[in-house]
């Protein structure tokens, strides 16, 4: 969540954006779905994620905030490197290029595989 009504929650920690989220999220059934960070259990998650031929997972610090100044960022994409749609979507594993190129995006880690 970045903004509610025109209100900028991208200063706010991703916590606090959750909890925001959560006040609006519909009570009756709809296509968004809301989840809970899951807090220390990133390497079974992930494991999860692997075993279901998911692309992969995303890791975020509860206190970060939203960045688009270009600075580091406060989230990482971690991939599965036996993701089957890889070679079909090729383009969501590419090396990002240079690292000004890389400024305000995730980092995507090839070489960082929890098991």
């Amino acid at each position: 969540m970045l903004s509610i009504e025109g209100e900028d929650l991208t200063g706010l920690p991703l916590l606090a954006r959750k909890r925001r989220l959560l006040r609006i999220m519909p009570t009756i059934e709809s296509r968004l779905l809301y989840l809970d960070q899951i807090v220390g259990r990133g390497c079974d998650l992930f494991r999860v994620a692997c075993e279901r031929d998911l692309e992969g997972i995303v890791a975020k610090w509860g206190r970060g905030t939203y960045r688009t100044d270009g600075r580091a960022t406060s989230w990482l994409k971690i991939k599965n490197p036996e993701y089957s749609q890889m070679r079909e979507r090729h383009e969501l594993f590419a090396s990002r290029g240079s690292e000004g190129a890389r400024r305000g995006r995730a980092l995507m880690r090839p070489d960082l595989v929890l098991r």
